[in-house]
């Protein structure tokens, strides 16, 4: 499954996206891009997927005619901090990222890091672990 596909098939709603999280037991840290529980949720679901993923959300200004004009917040998934894998997010991943991160889905926020580090201790080849000294 790709990533926007899978993103997608979370729901249509912010709440509907939340809900499919609580169904697999998904958990992790609001303003934490790649702690993010989407971001936990594609590890989750495509495990020979490459570290690196984050979402990060999005807000500035742009000058137009010499006027500053807001621009709209808006969501971002990208890969080793530079390559965006899909610049049109959908609308309610969009609308949960901001909702988890002002602590509106308390019940979701949970230790990701150790559900990172566990996913990502499991894929390491013996010799890693060894070079590392696991």
């Amino acid at each position: 499954m790709k990533i926007v596909e899978l993103l997608k098939s979370m729901g249509n709603t912010a709440d509907e996206v939340a809900e499919y999280l609580r169904q697999q037991d998904i958990k992790g840290e609001r303003c934490k891009p790649s702690f993010c529980p989407i971001i936990i949720a594609i590890y989750k679901a495509i495990p020979d997927l490459c570290q690196g993923l984050r979402v990060d959300t999005r807000a500035g200004w742009m000058t137009m005619y010499g006027q500053r004009i807001p621009i709209q917040p808006y969501v971002v998934v990208t890969w080793n901090d530079c390559q965006t894998l899909d610049p049109s997010c959908p609308q309610a991943i969009e609308d949960f990222v901001f909702k988890f991160d002002r602590g509106e889905y308390p019940d979701l926020i949970g230790k990701s890091k150790e559900i990172a580090a566990k996913d990502a201790l499991a894929k390491l080849t013996p010799q890693e672990k060894l070079a590392l000294g696991l």
